[in-house]
């Protein structure tokens, strides 16, 4: 009986999957490859090279790591402040892949040549979240578990107590620490920021001017791109300060990419998108791409000026440079989603299926 139950609460959790949000994790995903791409390819020199049309192309599709990850966090949070108990099984058996996959990629990575052989680096892999190998996963999860605690908090605060609370994380957090580059406790802070922000949202006033100006997110995305533009040529031309600045746009606790965040979160909440599928899925599997290379540093420094040869093709024509840019952050994507898929239906029904007969008992 209870594993029938289990299984009617799964089914009824895939038909809740709203596809507009499920756009949003896809398009998310693909921002933080394409981040990826641009911070680490070249010698990590793109955003600090000489302006030119491929440096441009860099910045249109490769600045929105950071807001691909507020997006995730934003749309978790938003399902999360609604929760008094949480499924830390659930969180088990994400901590559990996360394992899996920054060990098996490890030891593939030591078998081809991308990295030698270390205990340290084998049991920090096996360790995993609580190694904080990959970060924002290891940041969610550990929101997510004290998410309970936080609900209880921010439901007993007056409406004056909780704008002074958000107003205090928001300033330490993407204020003073993004200005003189002191994360304090670093992306943990910015997840229990952004967590408080959509609680206080959602719940605690009713003029919420990110829902009601979403379409300012759009000209917001185009003044930062123009920007970093004009950031790279005053960088070249005068001093290597501006391209320091390009960084704080798009670092973790930039506060524009929290505006920008929020605004898009809102958009998509609003779209209203009918059931699909194909979305769906991707978004269900989404997590894999980032699991593929989000982890350990040797992965970069063999990704993409190794495998992907960013750095060669940053060096041709435009054409040629943006059509293999997005060849390989969809092959990375595509590549991402089978594996995730792939490992859900052998290693993932695996543990479902002891955790079911740990439940029968």
């Amino acid at each position: 009986m209870k594993k029938m139950a289990s299984n009617e609460q799964g089914n009824i959790g895939k038909q809740k999957r709203d596809t507009s949000f499920e756009l949003m994790r896809v398009l998310s995903m693909l921002m933080v490859c394409a981040y990826h791409w641009q911070i680490h390819g070249n010698n990590d020199l793109i955003p600090r090279s000489e302006l030119c049309m491929n440096q441009i192309i860099s910045f249109i599709f490769g600045s929105w790591g950071v807001l691909g990850v507020n997006l995730f966090f934003l749309l978790s949070f938003y399902f999360l402040i609604k929760k008094e108990e949480i499924i830390y099984n659930k969180y088990i058996s994400l901590a559990i892949k996360v394992s899996f996959f920054g060990t098996v990629i490890f030891i593939i990575g030591v078998w081809i040549g991308a990295t030698k052989f270390s205990y340290i680096q084998l049991v920090k892999s096996i360790l995993g979240v609580l190694a904080y190998q990959y970060l924002f996963i290891t940041v969610y999860i550990i929101v997510a578990v004290i998410s309970p605690m936080l609900n209880k908090l921010l439901k007993v605060l007056s409406g004056r107590e909780s704008f002074i609370l958000v107003f205090i994380m928001v300033y330490v957090t993407y204020g003073i620490s993004w200005i003189i580059g002191n994360e304090l406790v670093g992306r943990l802070s910015c997840g229990i920021t952004i967590y408080i922000l959509i609680y206080i949202l959602e719940k605690k006033i009713k003029n919420n001017l990110f829902e009601k100006y979403r379409k300012l997110a759009v000209p917001i995305i185009i003044i930062g791109i123009m920007a970093e533009i004009l950031l790279s040529y005053l960088g070249s031309k005068y001093s290597y300060m501006f391209y320091k600045i390009i960084e704080k746009i798009q670092t973790t606790n930039s506060p524009y990419m929290l505006v920008i965040a929020l605004l898009v979160f809102y958009s998509f909440k609003n779209l209203n998108l009918k059931y699909n599928v194909f979305i769906n899925f991707l978004g269900r599997y989404s997590v894999g791409a980032y699991l593929l290379h989000g982890g350990a540093s040797f992965i970069k420094n063999y990704l993409w000026d190794n495998l992907f040869k960013v750095g060669y093709y940053y060096r041709l024509s435009p054409i040629k440079y943006m059509m293999h840019y997005f060849v390989c952050i969809l092959l990375l994507y595509i590549i991402g989603i089978i594996c995730d898929f792939v490992y859900s239906q052998i290693i993932g029904n695996v543990i479902s299926k002891i955790k079911n007969v740990n439940l029968g008992k």
